[in-house]
């Protein structure tokens, strides 16, 4: 609430803040509450050219294991599913994050 109240809209420290926060919500089994934060925080962060690579990475990892961890405490839920489409999404971004091969 603070972070909202001083810093302008669509800060990257914003979206982080989300993220982190989704993280602790999740790691205490509230995952209805942890999901729309760490979504909303990734989706401010990843196309942000101020915020940190690992950051962006470190969020994605953090959903992968909300829906790990959710699918674990409600299996047959479908967030096995979503945690696989979140492995995919996390290998394509670091594919794409990697420097090129030089010949």
């Amino acid at each position: 609430a603070i972070r909202k109240r001083v810093l302008p809209t669509g800060h990257g420290l914003l979206f982080n803040t989300m993220g982190l926060l989704g993280g602790v919500l999740a790691k205490q089994e509230q995952y209805a509450e942890a999901e729309p934060l760490l979504l909303e925080g990734y989706a401010g962060l990843k196309d942000n050219v101020k915020v940190a690579a690992h950051t962006k990475e470190a969020t994605i990892k953090k959903i992968i294991s909300l829906y790990d961890t959710w699918d674990k405490a409600a299996p047959d839920t479908g967030r096995s599913t979503q945690a696989a489409g979140w492995r995919a999404n996390l290998a394509e971004w670091q594919a794409s994050t990697q420097p090129a091969a030089s010949p």
